[in-house]
């Protein structure tokens, strides 16, 4: 019964090595399919302002075909706005890392008395 469960566990993991670059594949295909919605919406938005009369044409044309708004666009935006948030949320780790690895040296150079506080100030 052991041996079974051992092949089987390795029938999996042989079935998902394969799979991870699949998904490394779909998950940059959904990024930039959220980026072209974003684009898309922004120009949208841009010929509102330009040409509300196109604009008003336009939503008459899409209850015709009978086109359904999904609310994408939204998410889309939200998750670009998360990539900045994390993007500026990396940058702060990297400066707090800084930070502490600097701090650290200062101290060990206190410490041997290679550098003064007023140095230090300075």
């Amino acid at each position: 019964m052991l041996e079974e469960e051992h092949s089987q566990v390795k029938a999996l993991e042989s079935e998902l090595e394969g799979r991870e670059h699949e998904v490394e594949t779909l998950q940059m295909a959904l990024h930039h399919s959220e980026q072209d919605v974003v684009k898309t919406r922004v120009v949208v938005e841009s010929l509102a302002e330009e040409l509300p009369d196109l604009t008003t044409h336009l939503e008459t044309m899409q209850r015709k075909f009978g086109f359904r708004v999904r609310g994408l666009s939204e998410f889309a935006m939200l998750r670009a706005e998360q990539d900045e948030v994390d993007e500026i949320l990396a940058k702060i780790d990297d400066a707090t890392d800084w930070m502490d690895a600097y701090s650290k040296e200062l101290k060990v150079k206190k410490i041997s008395g290679l550098v003064d506080d007023e140095e230090e100030e300075g």
